[in-house]
């Protein structure tokens, strides 16, 4: 999210990739990895509303399962590289507010109004209700994966503010606290308080979900940057273990969707574990096409479910070719159209 600071990398197969100036190639090649889990989630979820190719939804389920590293990753690194003051600063929130919320509002007029003109059943009596614009800031509206901002940029603001008035330890500690208060009160609150307890906010998002890797990320760089690859792989395998023996308790006790998941206790360790590989992966030359695509990975994450929308009306639902050709179609458009914006001086903001 912000500029990142360059690696000490090598490469396994020849020169040395050239790392341009304030980037890290492994993490940025990463961001697209984690930009493609995002998109087999979203188009797994979607194609069960307007795809009717079931061969092409249970093709995707395991990489759909897989693919939810990508937002804890995210909050890491977006700590990682966050400068905090040995005292508040103003200044640094007011600088997030204008890099995560400017293209959050952006965008999220550009689906309201791509909802506006594409769904019949779009609720113009609520426009003029309070309740229809608190909905999309908290959890995007028709464009509904943009929830990702506002809840970085209060992880970022509550990480900020108690590290001015607590260690550091505690600071991260307050975060796991919110963390489990936040699995006890979705996930597991039909085991913890009842079958009957219903909790109406989503707890990913706000503070609840991403605090604690923000704090992980910000204040622990040493220790990450200790970790080895092994250890990395460790946490990560050890997390989707851990997170599929929960989905699969879920699901046969309650009843619950063992796909829809992503707010368990495994997202912990494979968060930080993802992380941990990227820093630590060996790179290759052909890794600089990939970190190139992961450096917009925000205009990627930001555009790519209009683009779904958009190719899932223009080409046929009910086969795998179809399937396929959207697929194809919304993700070379999105890298188009991010690698665009990106160009230009007044549009990167939007998108980089």
């Amino acid at each position: 999210m912000s500029k990142l600071s360059s690696g000490g990398q090598k490469d396994v197969a020849g020169p040395t990739p050239r790392i341009p100036a304030g980037r890290h190639l492994g993490i940025d090649q990463f961001r697209f990895f984690a930009f493609i889990g995002v998109f087999c989630i979203h188009f797994y979820n979607m194609s069960g509303k307007f795809i009717d190719c079931g061969a092409c939804r249970h093709a995707l389920m395991p990489l759909s399962f897989i693919g939810r590293f990508a937002v804890p990753f995210f909050f890491v690194t977006a700590g990682y590289y966050l400068k905090l003051p040995k005292r508040g600063d103003s200044a640094l929130i007011l600088a997030y507010a204008r890099r995560l919320l400017v293209p959050f509002l952006f965008w999220a007029m550009v689906y309201v109004l791509y909802d506006m003109a594409t769904n019949p059943a779009f609720p113009f009596d609520e426009l003029r209700h309070v309740a229809y614009y608190r909905h999309v800031i908290l959890y995007g509206g028709p464009g509904y994966h943009l929830w990702f901002l506002p809840s970085l940029f209060v992880c970022i603001l509550c990480v900020d503010v108690c590290a001015c008035v607590m260690p550091r330890f505690y600071v991260a500690t307050t975060g796991l606290v919110l963390f489990f208060v936040g699995l006890a009160l979705i996930p597991y609150a039909p085991l913890l308080l009842g079958n009957g307890f219903v909790f109406t906010h989503d707890t990913r998002n706000g503070p609840f979900f991403g605090m604690f890797f923000v704090a992980v990320g910000a204040l622990f760089k040493n220790r990450l940057d200790g970790l080895s690859l092994g250890q990395g792989i460790a946490l990560f395998a050890g997390g989707i273990a851990t997170q599929v023996c929960e989905a699969l308790f879920l699901w046969r006790v309650y009843g619950q969707d063992m796909l829809t998941h992503d707010y368990l206790f495994g997202a912990l360790p494979v968060g930080i574990g993802a992380f941990v590989i990227a820093l630590k992966f060996p790179v290759s030359m052909q890794s600089r096409l990939l970190a190139k695509w992961g450096g917009v990975s925000l205009g990627l994450y930001l555009s790519h479910v209009l683009f779904l929308k958009i190719c899932a009306s223009s080409f046929d639902k009910t086969t795998a070719a179809g399937s396929v050709m959207i697929v194809a179609c919304s993700l070379v458009s999105t890298l188009a159209l991010t690698l665009g914006l990106a160009r230009w001086r007044m549009t990167r903001p939007l998108v980089a």
